[in-house]
């Protein structure tokens, strides 16, 4: 497996497994933002590109999470990673840069 696939698959198992036990939100969180940073999601022009990514990584792990979750679980955990996309994306520093 890639290093890509492995941190998709590690993001979706602590996903699924915080949707149902309310526990590791912040290992979920941390490996959520170390795959979007994998697949490129923050390098892009504007902060609002950067949300736009971020929010396609977000809809490709909840669609795979669908098979492991209930209707309940999988809207908690695709609000929680949306908030993720939207609350955690690095903003662009405008201006010079040594």
């Amino acid at each position: 497996m890639s290093e890509y696939e492995d941190k998709q698959e590690l993001a979706v198992e602590l996903a699924v497994h915080w949707a149902k036990t309310e526990l590791r939100q912040f290992s979920m969180r941390d490996a959520v933002n170390d795959y979007m940073e994998e697949v490129g999601a923050n390098n892009a022009m504007t902060d609002e590109s950067i949300i736009d990514r971020r929010r396609i990584c977000a809809q490709q792990l909840t669609i795979k999470s669908i098979a492991f979750l209930s209707k309940d679980e999988l809207h908690k955990v695709e609000q929680e990673l949306k908030r993720i996309a939207e609350d955690d994306a690095p903003k662009q520093q405008l201006g010079w840069h040594r």
